[in-house]
């Protein structure tokens, strides 16, 4: 093996250990080394000796000879050379690891390097109409409508064209607690009175409930048939004198479950949370008497998303 096979081997298991492209570096060699090999038959051609009985015919035999070698190794020659001198594609892109250019191998119609690829793919700012919707956060009423944006908009940027036009022409509210139709939108004027109203709202509910903590009921399964199991039948206090079971034949026992776990004591928690969010965001208007409404809302997102499912809740 030549000096230059050996390198050329070399440089591809160097290739093939550190990348991943495998089936494309071995191919690059073995067009490379038919490369070498033409070259190497061409140059053992041109140099060839002519044949003794050859030279001993002399004048027109001899440069016959001659030509038809040269012609050979003028054939090898042209296959060997577009082969050996086509440059492997290249294109310059994104970098993946600074924010200027490098080379990436291939040409750009094939790229997948992150931000490359066809042109044809790169959003380009252009606009065009597209259908948009929300709905209420509370009744779930939708509102669809067309309109104007761009390939480089995200999604949270075309929200907000629809909830500006519902703010201006639907008589909606849309802030940092969420979005309500007109007939669901908070009446109270304050943040601080939203939370006030569902707190005491909460309360009365409490008040008139059935003991503090609740548990599924169960009854047996008696069928002469049946399995012997138990299944939900409803809910019943935990604590309370009466034998009350609020019954449901349809309930499962997922339904069951969860209601269970919504007891009056949990109601209670949720009272005291909204009293005292309440409190703080009164204090905070008091202080900053310029805050605008939205301003005080988004200081009390989670509690007063509360408050408001409770005040819009269906009667």
């Amino acid at each position: 093996m030549t000096d230059t096979r050996k390198q050329l081997l070399a440089d591809l298991i160097d290739d093939l250990a550190g990348e991943r492209r495998a089936p494309q570096i071995a191919a690059d060699y073995l067009v490379r080394h038919r490369a070498l090999v033409l070259t190497e038959a061409t140059n053992m051609i041109r140099t060839l000796p002519l044949d003794p009985a050859v030279m001993a015919m002399g004048g027109m035999a001899a440069q016959a000879y001659r030509r038809a070698l040269n012609d050979a190794a003028a054939v090898l020659g042209k296959q060997a050379d577009p082969v050996q001198e086509r440059p492997e594609a290249t294109h310059q892109g994104p970098s993946p690891y600074h924010g200027g250019l490098t080379t990436h191998r291939g040409t750009r119609e094939t790229c997948s390097g992150p931000d490359c690829g066809p042109e044809i793919d790169r959003p380009t700012g252009q606009k065009y109409p597209c259908g948009l919707g929300m709905h209420c956060d509370t009744c779930g009423i939708e509102f669809r409508g067309d309109f104007i944006v761009t390939d480089t908009m995200t999604k949270a940027e075309r929200l907000e064209i629809i909830r500006n036009h519902v703010r201006t022409t639907q008589n909606w509210e849309c802030n940092a607690t969420g979005d309500y139709c007109p007939n669901c939108k908070p009446k109270t004027t304050s943040p601080a009175d939203e939370l006030r109203q569902a707190a005491n709202d909460l309360e009365a509910l409490h008040t008139a409930a059935h003991g503090t903590t609740w548990r599924v009921a169960r009854d047996q399964d008696t069928h002469p048939e049946g399995d012997g199991s138990y299944h939900a039948i409803g809910i019943e206090p935990t604590d309370c004198d009466a034998d009350i079971i609020f019954q449901d034949p349809d309930i499962s026992e997922e339904d069951a479950a969860y209601i269970a776990a919504m007891s009056p004591d949990l109601a209670q928690q949720i009272v005291e949370l909204l009293r005292t969010e309440a409190s703080v965001s009164a204090e905070i208007q008091q202080q900053s008497p310029d805050m605008t409404p939205d301003s005080l809302a988004a200081m009390s997102h989670g509690p007063l998303a509360i408050a408001r499912k409770i005040n819009n809740r269906p009667r």
